[in-house]
C-alpha cells in the first residue's frame, strides 16, 4: 500500500491508535475503568504534556495523544449504564 499524503485517513500528523493502527478513534472525557489502557511510551508522554485520552472504537484501547483527530470531534461520554 502507498501512503498518500493527501488522505486523511492516512496521515502521520491525525491521532491513531497505537495498537491497531486506525485513526476512528473517538475523545473521552474521563478514563474507562472496563476497558484496557496503553502503556505505550508514547501514550505516557503524551499524558505528561496534557494530551487528550482517545479511545479506539475496533480494540477498545484507551490512549493519549497530542495530535488532532482526522475527521470532526466526536466525543464519547463514559457514563455508567
Amino acid at each position: 500500500m502507498i501512503k498518500d499524503p493527501n488522505d486523511p485517513e492516512q496521515s502521520d500528523s491525525v491521532c491513531r491508535c497505537p495498537d491497531c493502527g486506525t485513526s476512528r478513534v473517538v475523545l473521552r472525557k474521563r478514563r474507562d475503568h472496563i476497558d484496557r489502557m496503553s502503556s505505550a511510551p508514547s501514550s505516557l508522554l503524551a499524558k505528561l504534556r496534557k494530551g487528550k485520552l482517545y479511545h479506539c472504537i475496533f480494540c477498545r484501547l484507551q490512549f493519549y495523544s497530542t495530535k488532532p483527530l482526522a475527521g470532526g470531534i466526536r466525543e464519547k461520554s463514559s457514563s455508567a449504564a
